[in-house]
């Protein structure tokens, strides 16, 4: 399955095949307007029945401008879902730190 060209979603989510044409990366980005409104582990449940099946990711990724529940967290790691929480970062640099790491798959 072909990912969405950049800039449209699919599903909710964002990708495209890597340099490899085992390297697919998805990224769900989960933004809150409150910055007490963290994302919770049903949230992540959901990306991870999509990410893989529907997506074909390899590298399934969540983001978020505010931060992850403990059970989220937890969740991340049983399947293997990567976490970064912006915080006051500007979104640029998760960009800038996603094509390094996508340098390197």
């Amino acid at each position: 399955m072909a990912a969405p060209p950049p800039g449209r979603a699919a599903n909710g989510a964002r990708g495209r095949p890597g340099r490899v044409a085992t390297a697919v990366a998805i990224v769900r980005c989960k933004l809150r307007r409150t910055p007490s409104a963290a994302i919770g582990a049903p949230e992540v449940q959901r990306f991870n029945g999509t990410a893989r099946p529907d997506h074909h990711a390899t590298h399934p990724i969540m983001v978020t401008n505010t931060r992850f529940t403990a059970h989220a967290k937890a969740a991340g790691a049983r399947h293997g879902i990567a976490w970064w929480m912006a915080g006051a970062a500007r979104v640029g640099d998760f960009q800038e730190a996603l094509e390094l790491a996508w340098q390197s798959w």
